[in-house]
């Protein structure tokens, strides 16, 4: 799966989460950890000059196409977390993004995840891949361990 986050990993403090995203017991509900990795995603991607927009601007959008969960220990409400994320590969049209959630009472990992994300136009029906663009290419690169 998903080894420890390497040094190049960017760290985002994302906080508590809202009551509404938990279920009955008082966990972290499984859907919504994706939204948690989508903070973490265009927190990266707008640090590193890539805003989401500039993204859509160019006609195109970076939509999940495959995923993979490794659920270590329940988020509770209470918790403030941080996300370690980072990528593991960079292809022409493709990239997967690594992440690792603490939460402020342990150092140790609570979830391991990673995503692959694809580019795609948004004029194209289809979604079909396209390449990625140099400059974000290049801007990705610092966050790479493969």
């Amino acid at each position: 799966m998903t080894e420890a986050a390497p040094e190049c990993a960017f760290i985002v403090e994302v906080g508590q989460l809202r009551l509404g995203k938990f279920d009955l017991g008082g966990v972290l509900y499984h859907a919504n950890y994706f939204h948690v990795y989508e903070v973490a995603r265009e927190t990266l991607l707008k640090a590193i000059g890539i805003p989401y927009q500039s993204i859509m601007d160019r006609e195109m959008h970076l939509p999940l196409v495959e995923t993979h969960q490794s659920y270590i220990r329940p988020i509770r409400y209470t918790d403030e977390l941080s996300v370690a994320i980072w990528i593991s590969e960079l292809k022409q049209s493709s990239f997967k993004f690594n992440y690792e959630i603490t939460v402020s009472s342990s150092p140790d990992p609570v979830h391991r995840a990673w995503t692959r994300v694809s580019a795609v136009k948004e004029s194209d029906d289809n979604f079909r891949p396209v390449r990625l663009p140099e400059d974000m290419r290049q801007a990705l690169a610092p966050y790479i361990r493969s």
